[in-house]
């Protein structure tokens, strides 16, 4: 199981791409104010309750929890405030490679420092706002270093795919997008859609 060192490095990772675009009040917090290495019983009380008032919902899911619960392997509790934010990892999260686990850390930490009016109030008003937010995030992830690693775990290979094919439409958007994502300043997603 990862553990508070994995998070830290997954951490810099994603300060060494991004800093200069990440608000320095976040800076501040380290792995153990954030995560939360869930044990299976914690997981499962998490997840369905996240489940049912945010995913479900948003992503106009109708199966129940129990039919996903077992292929996510993080999510962030969907509150405004950083400093309540946590970052929950699945006990499943131990069945792939290091470096893949690492990913894994990267791509919530991102979630965690979005801004709010990102995730979770953009993410929230659903259609086709989830896979937006998702393809958004899996893209900066996936520009840490995590090239190889998303090849062999792909997750969100659709929304990142079309994330990448917006930001090569012009070459403004990766900007517009990190300040969307880091910093609240809106811009139009609406072309990235499955």
């Amino acid at each position: 199981m990862p553990n508070l060192a994995d998070m830290t490095e997954a951490m810099a990772a994603v300060q060494k791409a991004h800093g200069q675009h990440i608000p320095k009040g976040l800076l501040a917090y380290k792995a153990s104010d954030i995560a939360i290495f869930a044990d299976e019983t914690q997981w499962q009380q998490a997840f369905r309750f996240i489940y049912d008032i945010v995913f479900k919902p948003s992503n106009q899911f109708k199966e129940e929890a129990g039919a996903f619960i077992d292929g996510v392997l993080g999510f962030v509790t969907p509150v405004f405030s950083h400093e309540k934010r946590k970052i929950y990892l699945s006990p499943k999260v131990q069945g792939y490679t290091r470096r893949q686990q690492l990913m894994v850390l990267s791509h919530e930490y991102l979630h965690w420092l979005s801004h709010e009016s990102f995730y979770p109030t953009y993410y929230m008003v659903g259609g086709q706002h989830p896979f937006q937010v998702e393809g958004a995030t899996q893209w900066l992830t996936v520009a840490c270093g995590y090239q190889q690693e998303f090849k062999t775990l792909p997750a969100y290979q659709d929304e990142y795919l079309k994330t990448d094919a917006w930001l090569k439409a012009d070459t403004r958007n990766l900007a517009r997008m990190q300040a969307y994502l880091f910093n609240g300043v809106r811009t139009d997603l609406s072309s990235i859609h499955p």
